[in-house]
């Protein structure tokens, strides 16, 4: 009975990933996402009792040299058939992917046997017109072609298991397998998703159709078997949109993990941040209060050797304090510091008339008097600008 309803695609996806068994069914459903439906050349799935790789036309050239077939034209383009190997399951499963019915092959003996009907229906496999009417379109609505064949050497165990799984019995003496079959997708009793098959249509082979009749015979259970197509061409549409969404959630969960990721980062550095600017103010204040607190005592009048200092910032401010002639420059600077919450060595002290500068790092002792400074002397108060970094790494050089 035909899987049309009861379980969508993505319905069925889902019951995957909830049982035991979703690890045996990724392989049926990853390879539904995998090769072209839209194929240019008539695919020929080989197996046998060796599974190797092909490349190219090896199955077709091993019909061709094993059972003599000659006729087919090596240059028709629209005859260029590529091997695959692999089992029975694994063409049905392709099949389904592309939404094609699965033609199946098996010849009657091996090659030594020269058998004529082998000969006769492989020369007709092989023909462009069974190529072509392979590719046709499967409906007017569809894409792709209509048909994937699939054949395995005759006695190898491969086309043993394949004829025990599509209950074939053996036809007349010497006469291949010829059958087209529906990849019906259906549960197992354990729920797991799995591709069977239900023959559509068998051959007598006694005699194989020539390329003409094969291929108006595919012909005719193409038109037939619409409603088959119409089925595996909606399940692949609904797994190209499971495949959409499953990838735009994981792209979604991807981006939320890396902005949370970021947000965190932005968060803990923010909050470094603060710590630090914390931390750096709470010590400013103390060396601010040890520096008011070892500021020289300040002369009670003007006298002999008392030096008034006027201060003027640019952002208008002003300050006044007396110091006796032997305090040295730094202490200016300390006071600063301390008073007016500038850094000491972020600011340049000038005269008024800018003919002389002090700065904090250059001192070495220098006294008021040294320094030339009258009893009255007007000092303006420059404040360098301060980068950030810079900070932090005097911070850390001081630790």
């Amino acid at each position: 009975m035909l899987f049309r309803i009861g379980f969508s695609f993505i319905a069925l996806c889902q019951l995957c990933e909830l049982t035991h068994g979703w690890r045996q069914s990724t392989r049926f459903i990853l390879q539904l996402h995998g090769e072209s439906a839209s194929q240019s050349v008539l695919s020929i799935r080989g197996g046998g009792s060796e599974l190797k790789e092909h490349d190219g036309n090896d199955f077709g050239a091993y019909f061709r040299d094993a059972y003599g077939v000659t006729s087919l034209k090596e240059d028709d383009e629209d005859a260029t058939i590529t091997i695959q190997d692999g089992s029975l399951n694994d063409a049905l499963v392709k099949a389904r992917t592309q939404a094609r019915l699965l033609v199946t092959f098996i010849p009657s003996s091996k090659p030594k046997n020269k058998n004529s009907l082998d000969q006769k229906a492989i020369k007709s496999i092989l023909s462009s017109e069974v190529a072509q009417m392979a590719e046709k379109k499967s409906r007017k609505k569809g894409e792709g072609g209509s048909f994937l064949i699939w054949s395995a050497k005759a006695g190898s165990q491969e086309a043993a298991t394949a004829m025990k799984r599509l209950k074939v019995k053996k036809g007349a003496k010497n006469t291949p397998t010829l059958l087209v079959c529906y990849p019906t997708q259906t549960l197992d009793s354990s729920g797991r998703p799995k591709v069977s098959s239900r023959i559509l249509a068998h051959h007598h082979c006694n005699p194989p159709p020539s390329p003409n009749s094969m291929a108006a015979w595919l012909n005719t259970l193409r038109k037939r078997h619409a409603k088959q197509y119409a089925v595996m061409q909606h399940g692949a549409r609904e797994l190209a949109l499971l495949k959409e969404r499953t990838e735009g959630y994981k792209s979604s969960v991807e981006d939320d993990a890396r902005r949370a990721a970021q947000e965190r980062k932005e968060e803990e550095e923010r909050l470094e941040k603060e710590r630090k600017q914390k931390k750096r103010e709470e010590e400013m204040e103390m060396r601010r209060a040890s520096l008011f607190e070892d500021l020289p005592e300040e002369p009670e009048s003007i006298g002999e050797g008392i030096i008034t200092i006027a201060l003027r910032f640019g952002d208008g401010r002003t300050g006044q304090r007396r110091f006796t002639e032997d305090t040295e420059i730094e202490s200016l600077f300390n006071w600063v510091d301390a008073v007016y919450k500038e850094q000491r060595e972020y600011i340049t002290l000038t005269t008024m008339n800018g003919q002389k500068s002090f700065s904090f790092e250059e001192q070495s002792g220098e006294t008021l008097k040294d320094a030339g400074f009258g009893r009255m002397t007007g000092l303006r108060v420059l404040i360098n600008k301060i980068e950030e970094d810079e900070v932090e790494n005097k911070e850390d050089e001081n630790e």
